[in-house]
């Protein structure tokens, strides 16, 4: 069984807060889990992807800072923010819209692959699972 990965550094963990579509009828839902003990002012999350009610494990290779912005059986839509490039402008936190990318997430009837920039990962639209 999957198991969603241990964080660095020692400390923080995850935590659920009932932000869900998850079906085990649709090809693809989800579950947004937060990082718990993080000092960053940008919660950072992950979000957890199922298809037919099977756990694949993580969205992405590093927790980011996103919301679910639209989902439906074979697709999640969400909002990712670069808070890394924000830090580098040395932008407020109120700025953080304008650092704003959509990132999907869908079924292509094998696998997950997404679709869109994805902060601190080197590939966007790359097979997942």
């Amino acid at each position: 069984m999957r198991q969603v990965p241990s964080l660095e550094p020692p400390g923080e963990g995850w935590e659920f807060h009932g932000q869900s579509n998850y079906d085990p009828c649709a090809d693809l839902s989800y579950a947004l889990v937060w990082v718990t003990g993080s000092t960053h002012p940008l919660k950072q999350n992950q979000l957890i992807p199922f298809h037919r009610g099977e756990y694949l494990g993580v969205g992405l290779l590093e927790p980011q800072s996103m919301y679910v912005a639209d989902a439906d059986a074979d697709s999640v839509r969400t909002r990712v923010i670069d808070f890394e490039a924000m830090e580098r402008d040395e932008a407020p936190s109120a700025a953080a819209e304008l650092y704003r990318s959509d990132l999907i997430f869908r079924w292509n009837g094998e696998r997950v692959e997404t679709a869109g920039k994805i902060p601190r990962q080197p590939v966007a639209g790359s097979i997942l699972y």
